[in-house]
């Protein structure tokens, strides 16, 4: 899956229990388990204000720390 600005900005506006579910499944696509992890409403808010804030080299960024994790 690419995922680009435009893509972000459009998981972050999801409600927050479909929102939840696309990040255990884009960390699931990583090989990353985050299914054990609750979050608060609070916290999903803070999730999608950095989120709608990324820009294209934090996406990158971001991804190239994604599968580094998935290799440890």
């Amino acid at each position: 899956m690419r995922i680009d600005k435009k893509t972000v900005d459009k998981i972050a506006g999801m409600p927050d229990d479909r929102l939840w579910k696309m990040i255990l499944s884009l960390g699931a696509s990583k090989g990353i388990d985050l299914s054990s992890i609750k979050i608060s409403s609070v916290e999903m808010d803070k999730i999608r204000t950095a989120m709608t804030q990324m820009t294209d080299e934090d996406i990158v960024r971001a991804m190239e720390i994604i599968d580094a994790c998935k290799n440890q």
